[in-house]
Order: structure tokens, then sequence, then C-alpha cells
């Protein structure tokens, strides 16, 4: 089985607990014996756009910046 998830935060990049989930349930899918991908922002210019982080492809975009009037606008530009 092959499965593609969707994250806007994976570590290093952690805000809160979605980086630690995704990346916890994406490596137990993968010993597991299921192929996982995540795909997320990264805002280092320096990081590579994909890696393999303990079994799991890692695919890391630029971020297209938008720029919110308030938090919860942000958040809404977010969905």
């Amino acid at each position: 089985m092959r499965v593609l998830m969707f994250s806007w935060e994976y570590p290093p990049r952690v805000v809160g607990g979605l980086a630690r989930h995704v990346h916890e349930l994406s490596v137990a899918l993968q010993a597991g014996g299921t192929q996982v991908d995540v795909i997320t922002v990264d805002e280092n210019p320096v990081s590579p756009e994909t890696e393999i982080v303990q079994g799991v492809r890692v695919w890391r975009t630029r971020p297209y910046h938008l720029t919110p009037r308030d938090f919860i606008s942000g958040i809404l530009q977010m969905n």
C-alpha cells in the first residue's frame, strides 16, 4: 500500500503537535510495510527538496507567502 500525507509542518519545523503526529504516524506505517511520502512546507532555502527520513520520503516545497491581516485570517488562508 502507498500513502501520501500533506502537512504544513513536519520536523524539523515543529509549531505544535501536528508535526510530531504526522512524523510518528508516517514512521509507524512505514515500519508496517506501507510506502509513505509526506509533502510539507520548508522555508529554508538550503533544505533538500526531497530526503528519506526513517524510511519516509519527505518532499519539501517552498511556501507561497500571503500576508494575513491577523491570526484568524492566517489560519483561514491555510484551508
